[in-house]
């Protein structure tokens, strides 16, 4: 994608009379010469991509070090048999983000977005979110476009480096400089997702 800011997108979105989302997405189609529907099957492939390596977590499993692997399982029956005070569905994104870092540290796949230190984030809450108010697959992969969209306009403004695969429409950071500037920006595509899928962007 090669908006440079938000109003970029956005004013191509009102010219024509398009949501955000799909104009992220004619831009990826455009710079990587590809057909819409092929760019939509690359994210719908991503997603479930997502949605498998949560589901392949094993909660016996544990890293080649044995320092991890169990703590998925470990949130998930705190969630069941306590009352954690962030609640329900905040406890369940803990659990799964739990669960992606430890498939990560066990060595099965991940989608790393943008790295594979933080695989647990962007899943996390999308899967979720998707599980807990039953929303339609195409939605979440608009969301996705958001996302990768809104973190490609920040990467630009950032000093991160970048290694974008030819292939793919995830981002990649090499360059990660503060572990507090990379939550605030996980943070902001998340937001930008949950506001999506209210159905106000």
């Amino acid at each position: 994608m090669s908006y440079q800011s938000m109003e970029e997108a956005k004013l191509r979105g009102e010219k024509e009379n398009i949501p955000f989302w799909k104009a992220i997405q004619l831009e990826d189609a455009q710079e990587r010469d590809v057909k819409i529907e092929d760019s939509w099957e690359k994210m719908k492939y991503m997603w479930q991509s997502m949605l498998d390596a949560l589901d392949a977590y094993e909660p016996d499993k544990v890293s080649r070090s044995g320092l991890v692997g169990t703590e998925g399982g470990l949130m998930d029956n705190y969630r069941e048999n306590e009352e954690p005070l962030c609640g329900d569905f905040v406890s369940k994104v803990m659990s799964n983000a739990l669960k992606m870092g430890c498939n990560n540290a066990c060595m099965k796949r991940i989608v790393a977005a943008p790295t594979a230190g933080a695989c647990g984030v962007l899943p996390a809450v999308l899967v979720t979110y998707y599980k807990e108010y039953n929303v339609p697959e195409e939605k979440m992969i608009e969301a996705m476009y958001v996302a990768a969209g809104l973190g490609q306009i920040i990467g630009i403004h950032s000093k991160f480096i970048y290694i974008a695969d030819q292939d793919s429409f995830m981002i990649f950071c090499a360059g990660i400089r503060s572990d507090n500037f990379v939550s605030g920006f996980y943070l902001i595509i998340l937001i930008s997702e949950l506001i999506k899928l209210q159905g106000s962007l």
